[in-house]
């Protein structure tokens, strides 16, 4: 299914690897300490992008989970936004 979804959006297989070692990244840096903020950064605009492609490529149908775990990406965001310098002046 993922690399049907791939070549539809026309970007080719290396990104698939590349987007699944991003998403990687970002989880495993929700469990390193201090660092979760980074996690759920990079997770969220993994996110964004999927969001993009599903709107723009693929469909609005088929969004919903990409939406979904971007919301959980900003909470988490949002809750550890001291760890990211640019959001612990936000409040």
């Amino acid at each position: 299914m993922m690399v049907e979804t791939f070549e539809t959006i026309g970007v080719g297989q290396w990104f698939r690897y590349l987007t699944g070692i991003i998403e990687v990244g970002g989880a495993a840096l929700l469990w390193v300490p201090r660092r979760q903020g980074y996690g759920a950064a990079v997770l969220g605009g993994t996110m964004v992008g999927a969001v993009l492609a599903h709107l723009f490529v693929l469909g609005a149908a088929s969004t919903l989970p990409a939406v979904v775990l971007g919301l959980l990406s900003a909470f988490v965001l949002w809750s550890y936004r001291d760890q990211v310098p640019v959001l612990s002046r936000i409040g």
